[in-house]
């Protein structure tokens, strides 16, 4: 291979790690910018998230897992719906 490969190899690998490392992150980010309770466990989460392929990105990123339900917004939630909860 010739120089501008190596070249391009290179950038492809270093932009990709950025990317994935930036993805990592976001969920923590957007934690602690909206000064979320479990703003770690989000950012731990989310690097979590990296070692089993993005699985679970999608839980970190809505910041509480599953079955925590709707705590502090419960009053937001009409009668009929919050009688259902």
């Amino acid at each position: 291979m010739g120089v501008f490969a190596w070249i391009a190899l290179l950038v492809l690998v270093a932009s990709t790690v950025a990317v994935v490392v930036f993805l990592v992150m976001l969920p923590g980010m957007i934690a602690k910018k909206r000064n979320h309770p479990w703003a770690q466990a989000v950012t731990v989460g989310g690097w979590v998230t990296l070692l089993l392929g993005f699985a679970l990105w999608p839980v970190v990123l809505r910041g509480r897992p599953p079955a925590m339900g709707f705590s502090g917004h419960e009053s937001r939630l009409e009668p009929s719906v919050r009688s259902l909860w």
